[in-house]
């Protein structure tokens, strides 16, 4: 299992597509929010954010062969490229509803923005696929 492991790292280390799954997934083993979140819907958006293919610009993009500079936010006027990291904690057009999320859970904001991405998507993951199900909402209005 130790070879298989060093192999399975190994390979996401060098795939660009996993950026976020290689952030958030430390072992090789199967992820406690599979079991622990009972709405389907909930634990398939916990799923697309880990696996990269949330519809939003970073993935949307790359279905379009849009050079990744150019794979902007077009929720906010930052200029930022929509990855999974902007899109949950630093886009300004989901201040509420962060806000809200930040405080249900009691987040330490002084913490770095990765630090907190990984928190919210490794130990609040129902109170995290609410956040992400909302904000996905407002961009279809």
């Amino acid at each position: 299992m130790h070879k298989y492991s060093e192999t399975w790292k190994n390979d996401i280390a060098n795939t660009p597509k996993l950026r976020t799954y290689k952030l958030l997934k430390e072992n090789l083993q199967s992820e406690q929010y599979l079991y622990n979140i009972k709405t389907t819907a909930y634990r398939s958006t916990i799923f697309k954010i880990r696996s990269g293919t949330l519809p939003i610009n970073i993935e949307t993009g790359r279905w379009r062969n849009i050079p990744l500079d150019q794979r902007l936010c077009n929720m906010c006027d930052g200029g930022s490229i929509e990855t999974e990291l902007h899109f949950m904690c630093e886009c300004s057009v989901y201040v509420a509803p962060r806000e809200k999320l930040y405080n249900s859970v009691m987040i330490d904001r002084g913490q770095p923005v990765g630090d907190i991405f990984k928190i919210l998507i490794n130990g609040f993951p129902k109170e995290t696929a609410r956040y992400i199900t909302e904000c996905m909402a407002k961009r279809q209005n």
